[in-house]
């Protein structure tokens, strides 16, 4: 039997179902198994991206996706893709930004990791890069 769990998140309603996290004015369940989701607009499937044994979490009204093509991209609240996953490496939005890189690798410590790459920006929410930024992720 599915359960459904209804979650208020930073003035976003977010319903999870089983393993995966949809929001209830977009998104829906192709899979019972998976964390697969559809964009009512598009019809694309992409994934939520996992993180801290669940979906990611909404910052600033975005929340990341994962593609077919395995790279993160970010979707809004109502399940519209945003910004198309075409990143190996990004992080949640933060004071108006985020900082992405189209190419990066793992570096696993035990259960946890961290993104390495040489290539990293700060992208704002409609995925344009934002001049004259420094990323706080940016490897030393």
């Amino acid at each position: 039997m599915n359960r459904l769990t209804v979650i208020l998140c930073a003035g976003a309603t977010l319903a999870l179902c089983g393993s995966c996290a949809g929001y209830r004015s977009g998104l829906r369940r192709h899979d019972p198994k998976s964390a697969e989701l559809a964009d009512r607009e598009s019809r694309k499937k992409y994934d939520a991206y996992l993180f801290d044994n669940g979906p990611d979490y909404v910052s600033e009204g975005l929340f990341r996706i994962v593609g077919r093509n395995g790279r993160i991209g970010y979707a809004d609240t109502t399940g519209r893709v945003v910004i198309r996953p075409h990143y190996e490496a990004a992080y949640p939005f933060r004071d108006g930004h985020a900082t992405v890189a189209r190419r990066a690798r793992k570096v696993w410590i035990g259960e946890h990791f961290y993104w390495e790459s040489d290539r990293w920006k700060e992208i704002d929410p409609k995925g344009r890069k934002v001049k004259g930024s420094v990323s706080l992720h940016r490897n030393q």
